[in-house]
């Protein structure tokens, strides 16, 4: 009950490669679908010399097409699923 644990020292131990895609896989959806220029225009705070910069706002209508994206994935897996099992 004393003994102190021990950890495994390879760094495999450590590492997933299929989450590591799938994060890698996330942050480049985000970033490929911030470049698509839909969204409100708006000015942002005055600067030093008076000048105003121009922001896109289309945080609403990205989370709506990722949470899109997230359901016709679940739909779709979860579908193939069911159609494996009920041919198995």
């Amino acid at each position: 009950m004393t003994r102190v644990p021990t950890f495994p020292t390879a760094w495999q131990a450590y590492f997933n490669p299929q989450a590591f895609g799938l994060v890698l896989a996330w942050y480049l959806l985000h970033a490929g679908l911030a470049m698509i220029p839909v969204g409100t225009v708006v000015k942002g705070q005055p600067l030093k010399d008076g000048r105003q910069l121009e922001y896109r706002c289309n945080g609403e209508r990205l989370l709506t097409t990722l949470l899109l994206l997230a359901y016709s994935l679940q739909v779709a897996l979860c579908t193939s699923l069911l159609f494996t099992l009920s041919i198995s």
